[in-house]
């Protein structure tokens, strides 16, 4: 979840334009050294790497709310499993948590 948070934070737009990680990596090659330790996160850890990947393809489907982005719904993941995954498979119940921890993590930086 370190991850998640971390690319998040880097993943959020500025009002100058442009997102935190656009303007840490600006400031790290001009010499800022703070910057650069900035956008060193936590490693992925290697177990959830395939749910990692998993949650950002579900995001790239992801919908519109209101003024902002809506969160993931159980219908939006059950969609994505009949079209992108082998007939009659599915995210287990864990899976699921994760996929829902991780989306919860991404709406808290938007």
């Amino acid at each position: 979840m370190a991850y998640a948070r971390h690319h998040f934070a880097l993943a959020k737009p500025v009002k100058t334009g442009g997102t935190v990680r656009a303007h840490l990596t600006t400031l790290a090659k001009r010499g800022h050294a703070p910057s650069r330790k900035k956008l060193v996160g936590p490693p992925l850890p290697v177990l959830d790497a395939p749910l990692w990947e998993t949650f950002l393809a579900l995001h790239r489907w992801r919908g519109m709310g209101g003024m902002s982005v809506a969160p993931l719904t159980l219908s939006d993941v059950e969609a994505w499993e009949r079209r992108f995954l082998p007939p009659d498979t599915r995210l287990s119940d864990a899976d699921l948590e994760l996929v829902k921890r991780l989306d919860d993590a991404y709406l808290s930086e938007r």
